[in-house]
């Protein structure tokens, strides 16, 4: 299969930039809502449980389900 049939499918380019997007769109949560807990709170306790919280959900459902 070539190459510039994937990037002509405009198919294909709609799910690749979703995908892009939604990578994004995570990789920015992972970052944003510690730094947010940050401005809430001084305690590094806290800042730690926002972000367990944050992956406990992957933990718990991901693993046992792959």
């Amino acid at each position: 299969m070539r190459t510039g049939l994937l990037f002509t499918n405009r198919d294909y380019r709609l799910l690749l930039s979703a995908s892009a997007a939604s990578n994004l769109a995570d990789g920015i949560s992972m970052v944003a809502l510690p730094w947010f807990a940050t401005l809430l709170t001084q305690d590094p306790l806290l800042i730690a449980s926002v972000a367990t919280a944050q992956r406990l959900p992957w933990l718990l459902f991901a693993l046992p389900a792959g």
